[in-house]
């Protein structure tokens, strides 16, 4: 059990950041050229890209009603004049149904995302990849196009930088040399998690050659032992599971996702 922890603050009071828009007919072209934009990116430059289709429902802002988009939010740690610059080629994907790039207070980059502010139910999984394939990619778009069997929000976001560098604590976090994380995520309503579930494992199947293991961070529902033991590097979930068997031999701590035992 965690009782009190030590974290460190870096000196960043002000950043570039916000989100891009595209229409339905951009997301497979604004997908390939952020992951080719990433690649060049500077450290304090990072970024996410997701599509997914918006409900023809009156809550929903008119011009994304009912429309699939893809969306590109970046979050630069400098001077606002160079992180627009460095977002142009991204700017020049258009048209650009909205854009939200602007300086703003480091206490503001929640709302980078520009996401719900309302609790809601949901499920997500995950893969943690060294690189990205075009085919791949294309396939991701699909699983959040309008035919897909639930809502979803499909998405990549750029790693690396302090990410893959070890801390000078070492700790468990594993797969710092992956340099994309894939994500698929829905809302879920009564009686829709297993269509869900099964959604999202066909949408990561693709990527399934190249997948390092899977984050933690952005599994949300359950996982089997197996996917458990891939967030970890093999050295890592040996201790954590020896650290178990001896401070909770009988599994008394069951949330979240206990590691299991070794073997």
């Amino acid at each position: 059990m965690v009782t009190g922890m030590e974290v460190a603050l870096f000196p960043v009071a002000r950043i570039f950041g916000g989100g891009l828009v595209f229409d339905a007919e951009r997301v497979p072209d604004v997908l390939e050229a952020r992951r080719a934009w990433a690649a060049g990116a500077p450290e304090e430059m990072t970024s996410a890209v997701s599509t997914l289709t918006y409900p023809d429902l009156p809550a929903m802002p008119p011009p994304l009603r009912g429309r699939q988009v893809a969306q590109v939010a970046v979050s630069y740690a400098g001077p606002a004049a160079e992180g627009s610059r460095l977002a142009e080629p991204l700017r020049a994907l258009g048209p650009v149904l909205s854009d939200t790039l602007r300086e703003l207070p480091f206490a503001e980059s929640g709302t980078v995302f520009d996401e719900p502010a309302e609790p809601h139910a949901y499920r997500g999984r995950n893969v943690l990849v060294g690189d990205l394939d075009s085919g791949a990619l294309a396939g991701l778009a699909k699983a959040a196009g309008p035919s897909a069997p639930v809502m979803t929000v499909a998405g990549v976001r750029h790693l690396g930088g302090a990410l893959a560098r070890g801390p000078q604590v070492p700790n468990a976090v594993g797969h710092r040399d992956a340099a994309f994380a894939v994500t698929v995520l829905s809302p879920v309503g009564p009686g829709e998690e297993d269509l869900a579930g099964a959604a999202h494992r066909d949408a990561l199947a693709p990527f399934a050659g190249d997948a390092l293991g899977c984050s933690l961070n952005f599994s949300f529902g359950p996982l089997d032992a197996d996917e458990v033991r891939s967030a970890f590097a093999a050295a890592d979930r040996g201790r954590l599971a020896a650290l178990r068997a001896r401070l909770d031999p009988h599994g008394l701590l069951r949330a979240n996702h206990p590691v299991p035992p070794a073997g």
